[in-house]
């Protein structure tokens, strides 16, 4: 208990120190890779970090995903090439499932995906509120 007690505290401070700098570039950076250790971890409980393929996926959707903040300004264009982009990374694991002839389980690999998009939304639905206050 203790030890999540100061991991807890450690972390507070980091996201007060970012917070402060949430006008420059360390901001989204840091919420991608919070976002990042967040899909791991998630990995790690549905079972599907041994996987390399899977987890390839997932963390490469995360990255794409941070960088689509940065890169696209105009939230309806952001949208949907979120979505668009969601659907591909859906569609390859699903496709990887089906064919891999009981290797990767369905319903592990949909519990990764649903599970991993949830997390990758909720930290990106961060930026974009920062972004959307600012301006």
């Amino acid at each position: 208990m203790l030890k999540r007690t100061i991991t807890a505290v450690i972390g507070v401070a980091l996201l007060v120190a970012v917070c402060i700098y949430s006008h420059t570039v360390i901001f989204p950076i840091v919420i991608g890779l919070m976002a990042l250790l967040g899909v791991y971890e998630m990995l790690g409980c549905v079972g599907m970090r041994k996987n390399f393929i899977v987890s390839l996926c997932l963390y490469v959707m995360t990255v794409i995903v941070t960088i689509l903040t940065q890169t696209i300004q105009t939230h309806a264009l952001y949208i949907a090439a979120y979505s668009s982009f969601l659907f591909c990374i859906m569609l390859i694991l699903f496709t990887l499932a089906v064919f891999s002839e009981g290797k990767v389980p369905v319903d592990k690999v949909c519990i990764a995906f649903t599970t991993c998009a949830y997390i990758i939304t909720g930290f990106i639905s961060i930026i974009q509120l920062r972004y959307l206050t600012s301006n």
